[in-house]
């Protein structure tokens, strides 16, 4: 699906009605399909009443986790990028060509046009769910009839989503078109807004959403609080704001942010049992994605990384040696508790273990974690260090060593800037490889993804320019949008 025909089209596919609870006594609610469907997003009398304006923003939240096990789709849902980008890094080796596509991320080939086309998937997701974003903050905030806590929750969180995708598309492809509206007359003609721009509305949009969601999370209703952490609340707002500024160079504000995360008392690291961290609900969790009602595993990622055989179309990938190296085998609870190892052949694969529930029984035991506590206090630990004073880099020594205690490893005896930064940046490979992009994301944002991918691309096939750091736009969406003409990204056809 194109962005010009998420714009153009104003009857999309019925939404969920409602969420509701499937089994009180195990604690787990889902994302369901209750008849009568919504019919639009756009359909103004959706938004009349409570039950079906959260019902559409339900949509946009499962639409999330859609995904597949099957290797050939890995980039046909927004979760896949926490291995597209690990698998287009230096932290996860293609073992078995399951598909072409495959190939071309981990051999850093990826194309616009013809019969592989990789790369170009995500832009259009993400504009589909930035489209039902924009429809529901319009019929929302045009709705005099919603109960005034759900309307005003559900325009956070409308704000806090919206921010999210075009997060991540700046960071995958860079320049972006902003589109903030449904109209199609102005939507179809937009060119490519400048990344820093998308950032300030990314700014934006945040401090709204952290304006608007409440502290607790939300039940079904958007008023009762839940256990579940799955839709957002303030601190998600700020946890991600906390990133949002650090990438940009905004360090005083983003030691702000995760400083108020890392305060508030609904969260704490998970230190006696780092095992746990990615249970549901943990109280690492700030936000987690839930499966959704047609998914049969407990999370994706708990059935593309484990290895029990051979890998295979099913299981391609395996921990690169060079992520494995970066590991203290004897002391570090990560490498104990979040990694796996298989032997066949006379040859042991290691392989991402953080989930490992596998396929739903009796109950759903683990969500898909997209923002966690671990993240603020290596946030805060490299906005100290880029303030440069003596003062801030002893606080980030604080930070950093906090993260390598509860991985059972010595406090850090780096004192300089630049060194305390390549710290802090290999405890956050350590921690956070395979999930949503950090190790692609930090390599560029910090100037180091051409010396990397030089020595590393080779190794796995491939050869390294510095246009690579950006994903291609499919071909196709260029041309029916013609604001966006010749706006390839450089490199690509």
């Amino acid at each position: 699906m194109k962005l010009i025909s998420h714009i153009r089209n104003h009857t999309l596919t019925a939404v969920t009605l409602l969420a509701v609870a499937l089994a009180t006594t195990s604690g787990c609610r889902k994302f369901i399909e209750v008849d009568p469907p919504v019919t639009s997003v756009t359909n103004g009398s959706v938004y009349l009443n409570d039950n079906t304006a959260i019902a559409v923003l339900t949509e946009l939240y499962t639409n999330f986790m859609l995904r597949t096990v099957n290797t050939s789709s890995i980039d046909d849902g927004v979760s896949g990028v926490s291995w597209v980008t690990d698998l287009t890094a230096d932290n996860l080796t293609l073992e078995f060509q399951a598909s072409q596509k495959l190939l071309s991320y981990y051999t850093n080939n990826l194309e616009s046009t013809g019969n592989i086309v990789a790369g170009t998937v995500f832009w259009s997701r993400l504009y589909e769910y930035i489209y039902k974003a924009n429809a529901a903050m319009e019929g929302i905030s045009g709705s005099t009839t919603l109960t005034p806590a759900v309307k005003t929750q559900l325009l956070g969180e409308c704000r806090f989503l919206r921010a999210f995708c075009y997060f991540y598309l700046v960071n995958l492809y860079g320049d972006a078109a902003l589109v903030l509206t449904t109209d199609y007359a102005t939507n179809a003609l937009l060119p490519r807004t400048p990344a820093a721009e998308i950032y300030k509305q990314i700014v934006t949009d945040l401090t709204e959403a952290k304006a608007l969601l409440k502290e607790q999370y939300v039940g079904l209703d958007m008023q009762t609080t839940s256990t579940d952490r799955i839709r957002v609340n303030k601190a998600a707002a700020r946890a991600l704001l906390a990133r949002v500024y650090l990438y940009t160079g905004e360090y005083a504000k983003a030691e702000a942010e995760a400083s108020a995360v890392i305060s508030n008392s609904l969260y704490g690291l998970v230190t006696d049992n780092p095992g746990t961290v990615f249970l549901k609900n943990s109280k690492e969790t700030i936000w987690a994605m839930q499966p959704t009602i047609s998914t049969t595993q407990n999370t994706w990622q708990s059935f593309i990384f484990p290895l029990t055989k051979a890998p295979s179309a099913s299981n391609p990938v395996s921990l690169s040696a060079n992520l494995m190296a970066t590991f203290d085998t004897t002391r570090d609870k990560r490498y104990k508790n979040w990694i796996g190892n298989f032997t066949t052949g006379g040859k042991t694969y290691y392989y991402a273990y953080k989930y490992k529930a596998g396929a739903v029984t009796s109950s759903i035991t683990e969500y898909e974690m997209v923002l966690r506590l671990a993240e603020q206090y290596l946030i805060r630990a490299e906005a100290r260090t880029q303030q440069g004073n003596i003062t801030g880099i002893a606080s980030a020594t604080t930070d950093l060593n906090t993260i390598r205690s509860r991985a059972g490893l010595a406090d850090t005896t780096v004192t300089g800037k630049d060194e305390m930064v390549n710290a802090i940046l290999l405890e956050r490979r350590k921690e956070f490889f395979t999930e949503w992009g950090h190790r692609w994301f930090d390599l560029k944002r910090l100037g180091k993804i051409d010396a990397v991918m030089q020595a590393y691309a080779p190794l796995k096939g491939g050869t390294w320019q510095s246009y690579k750091a950006l994903f291609p736009l499919a071909q196709t969406e260029i041309a029916l949008n013609p604001g966006m003409t010749g706006q390839q990204n450089t490199g690509y056809n």
